[in-house]
């Protein structure tokens, strides 16, 4: 069985790994407090390694709740994420009296080796994750055009500072919004629905010139790059503030 302490509090740790015997009375998903005395209790807290051959004859854990489904014996290891900070735990548990022999403990020892080289593995892509929703923010940010992501009911989820100088919303404005409410002038509704079926039929990107209005109702010349995106936001509109003399030209358009 492997367990994993539950973040943010680390008041509790859960099965999130068990054997498919009959009569495992652990499955996954089993949530646990930290404070009940079990066997995995104690290694999380020692942080060392656990032998109880038979919890009915140790003083220390006649009363732990595994004796209550039968469970007597106990053999578990602490599971270290890379900083050294406690993951959870790695054991095997039995109905009867059990001293796991040395083989065994090598094993269980082998498993648990296993399963840190995973942790410093995930560690590691975490990291470089966080290094690229970084970069990635950071150019978001200075993106020479308005950027604004929306999710599939045209909600905006986020812009950047472009978009907020072309049209005047702050983040906080605009955000929750949906984009053709905040910016799309009445005469281009039906326009701008038009844009959402194609982007959501196609899934292809595409760029039209049109018209948007800015947060004080002026109507600016846009050039609208609509992008769509396979994660938990849809798509992306892409505006450019056109220059003077094709502002003049989609105006009288």
């Amino acid at each position: 069985m492997v367990t994993r302490m539950e973040a943010p509090h680390y008041t509790h740790y859960r099965t999130v790994s068990s054997s498919h015997s009959p009569g495992n009375p652990f499955p996954v998903d089993q949530l646990f407090a930290m404070d009940i005395g079990t066997f995995c209790e104690t290694v999380i807290k020692a942080r060392d390694p656990l032998l109880v051959p038979n919890a009915r004859e140790d003083e220390r854990f006649r009363r732990a709740p595994e004796i209550q489904v039968g469970m007597v014996s106990y053999l578990g290891l602490p599971v270290l994420w890379p900083d050294g900070s406690v993951f959870g735990t790695i054991c095997v548990l039995d109905d009867k009296t059990n001293w796991y022999s040395d083989l065994y403990q090598e094993l269980l020892k082998h498993c648990r080796d296993v399963l840190q080289g995973d942790l410093q593995t995930l560690a590691r892509l975490g990291n470089e994750l966080e290094e690229q929703k970084a970069h990635l923010s950071e150019l978001f940010a200075r993106v020479p055009e308005a950027v604004v992501m929306v999710d599939a009911d045209s909600r905006i989820t986020r812009v950047n500072p472009e978009f907020t100088r072309i049209f005047g919303y702050t983040a906080e404005e605009a955000i929750g919004r949906r984009i053709k409410e905040l910016i799309t002038p009445e005469d281009r509704r039906e326009e701008a629905d038009s844009f959402v079926h194609r982007l959501l039929q196609s899934g292809e990107i595409f760029a039209v010139e049109t018209v948007r209005r800015h947060k004080n109702g002026t109507r600016i010349p846009v050039s609208l790059t609509c992008v769509p995106v396979v994660l938990q936001r849809p798509w992306q509109h892409r505006l450019r503030d056109l220059p003077r003399h094709q502002r003049v030209q989609a105006a009288a358009a």
